[in-house]
């Protein structure tokens, strides 16, 4: 149930967002949208929403609104629940909350991880230690986080996923096997999950 639920609200999710009329474009694909979150009365217009992260737990989801540089959470029920934002993050292009009830994010503006406490409302980079050089330098994209709290981010300049656990020291690097003649070229993850 919870993995059909996530993959439900995902699909709901990207109907707002990439189809113009939501409901009957996904029927015709074979979904079922419970639920388009265009806009709210206490949310406001969305402006590119790129990520969306499912808290179990707390049965709450949290939206990266992208160019209204905000992080909204709803309820199980898609009810408008809070919204953060703050000086020191712009344009979240991916969230996820930790079991510690801190965040992860994206900053697109300056093309670094974050970790945004919002108990003690301290907001850092997340540097990852470790991390062995490449050919360029490292532009962290979308991540996902394994039920350890291991974070999984795409190098999207690099074309490798870096695995790093929760104090961001490194773990290891997945790429996809070089081209072999006449293969297809790899250009590099757009997404992913664990």
């Amino acid at each position: 149930m919870g993995h059909r639920l996530k993959f439900v609200m995902f699909s709901a999710l990207l109907a707002a967002v990439l189809l113009p009329h939501p409901a009957h474009a996904a029927r015709e694909k074979g979904f079922t949208v419970v639920a388009a979150i265009i806009k709210d009365e206490s949310a406001g217009m969305f402006s590119e929403p790129a990520s969306l992260f499912f808290d179990e737990a707390k049965k709450r989801m949290y939206v990266a609104d992208t160019l209204n540089n905000r992080l909204v959470s709803f309820d199980n029920d898609f009810r408008y629940l809070a919204e953060l934002s703050h000086e020191n993050f712009a344009m979240p292009m991916a969230v996820a909350r930790t079991s510690a009830g801190e965040f992860f994010i994206v900053d697109g503006k300056t093309n670094e991880m974050k970790l945004v406490d919002v108990q003690n409302k301290v907001i850092k980079p997340f540097v990852i230690k470790g991390l062995p050089p490449a050919m360029e330098k490292f532009i962290p994209g979308r991540f996902s986080m394994d039920n350890d709290e291991r974070i999984y981010v795409i190098d999207r300049l690099n074309r490798r996923i870096v695995v790093v656990d929760r104090d961001g020291n490194f773990i290891r690097a997945v790429s996809p096997p070089k081209r072999q003649s006449g293969g297809r070229v790899f250009y590099g993850f757009n997404d992913f999950r664990v």
